[in-house]
């Protein structure tokens, strides 16, 4: 089965040019494209994407294209990947709150385009090395870890919770955690959810960033 995806960006070079090398890609089929300003779903209609690839412009929420909305019309939320430009901060925090699992820098090649988009299809949190500093400094749509609050509700995780936050923070799969801690896929589903719900956190990809700041042996 192939994964579908959806193209909003505002940069018509850029969008037809991810289009155009996704397309090479035998199991990825472009389902439908959006200039930013005007929503994608109306080009897809009854396909549910997988996975819907979005530049930051759009993800702002007084463009009339906001991917936030368009994600919510689907039954099954697709994946949300974000097209960053090479030295960018700015702007990771709201992709964050917009649900993203990832990030694809604009300067990648078209292996690396293709490998984010299979990854993210396939659960994994799509974090560049070159932003992932930046990620971790500023997307956190939470307040800092040593905040009393945020403490306190680390602390209060389980042991098992703990282990399978660390594991998100090493960017693991649902599967891969599963195989790793030795817990059926839907007991980590389980402590998945209950950790976010637990830390107030909206997806795991928060949890991931998160999770590479916490100091687990310091927790009560």
């Amino acid at each position: 089965m192939k994964i579908r995806v959806v193209i909003a960006c505002r940069n018509c070079l850029l969008r037809e040019g991810v289009r155009s090398l996704l397309e090479l890609a035998g199991d990825i089929e472009v389902i439908g494209d959006s200039d930013g300003r005007t929503p994608a779903i109306g080009h897809i209609g009854a396909a549910e994407p997988d996975l819907v690839i979005a530049d930051l412009p759009t993800l702002d929420a007084s463009t009339a294209g906001d991917t936030t909305l368009l994600m919510a019309r689907f039954d099954r939320p697709p994946h949300l990947l974000v097209l960053v430009p090479v030295g960018t901060t700015d702007g990771i925090r709201r992709a964050l709150e917009s649900g993203a699992a990832g990030f694809l820098l604009t300067d990648m090649c078209s292996e690396q385009l293709v490998a984010g988009v299979r990854a993210a299809a396939a659960g994994f949190v799509v974090i560049p090395p070159k932003i992932m500093d930046a990620a971790m400094d500023r997307a956190v749509a939470r307040p800092p870890i040593n905040v009393s609050v945020p403490q306190v509700r680390l602390s209060a995780l389980t042991e098992s919770e703990r282990k399978v936050l660390a594991a998100l923070g090493r960017g693991l799969t649902n599967q891969q955690i599963s195989v790793s801690l030795n817990l059926s896929p839907a007991t980590v589903k389980t402590y998945v959810s209950r950790i976010l719900v637990n830390l107030g956190l909206s997806n795991r990809t928060q949890a991931a960033l998160l999770a590479s700041r916490v100091d687990f042996g310091q927790l009560t």
